[in-house]
């Protein structure tokens, strides 16, 4: 399988085919807020532009590339004052719900609002706002034959009135987390850190 071309894993994985100049589109309106997020703009628009047929396939790496765009859902819940964070089961963190982009996501949007429905049972979203509240780089483990590679994961916010959730099983639990509780929650990693100060600054 490594000697895969560009059209057999085109067939392994339909999220290559999200529009290249709308996702480009995207990622330009996105807005950094610190030297690390400048970096990572350039480098989605990099990928992106060296790889328009390919930026969003999870098996990319069968071509060479060492990551794909990903996408996640930020949700919050203004009733509760919190955001909905899953324990994730392989990773072990919190974190939002998310992941790749599949065969019938018509943008990154649409596959943050599905694996919020698949992960957490949330299907009441409404996008607060139309630009990504982040986005970033993080390595994601080998398993099986896939390899180690890189998420270039675009998050949107969303809020919710829905309380009750319904998770699947890659998460160990889901829970509502007060925006003052995050710093228990997602310590310690500069994403995180981008992440909180984004929610305090609209919510805190």
């Amino acid at each position: 399988m490594a000697d895969m071309n560009l059209a057999q894993t085109q067939q392994l994985d339909g999220g290559a085919r999200l529009d290249p100049v709308a996702t480009r589109a995207l990622i330009e309106s996105y807005s950094p807020v610190d030297v690390v997020s400048t970096e990572y703009k350039k480098r989605f628009l990099e990928l992106l532009d060296q790889h328009p047929d390919q930026f969003a396939n999870r098996y990319n790496y069968y071509a060479g590339i060492h990551g794909h765009f990903t996408a996640q859902a930020v949700i919050y819940n203004p009733a509760l004052k919190s955001i909905a964070l899953m324990h994730h089961k392989k990773l072990d963190i919190w974190v939002g719900a998310g992941g790749h982009i599949d065969l019938e996501d018509r943008n990154a949007e649409a596959a943050a609002r599905r694996e919020a429905s698949e992960e957490m049972g949330l299907t009441s979203l409404f996008l607060a706002e139309a630009t990504p509240i982040d986005l970033d780089i993080h390595g994601f483990p080998s398993k099986g034959e896939q390899p180690d590679h890189l998420h270039y994961d675009i998050r949107f916010l969303f809020t919710t009135d829905q309380v009750e959730f319904n998770a699947n099983a890659e998460s160990k639990a889901v829970k509502w987390v007060p925006i003052t509780d995050l710093d228990t929650y997602m310590p310690h990693w500069l994403s995180n850190t981008r992440y909180k100060a984004a929610l305090s600054s609209r919510f805190g």
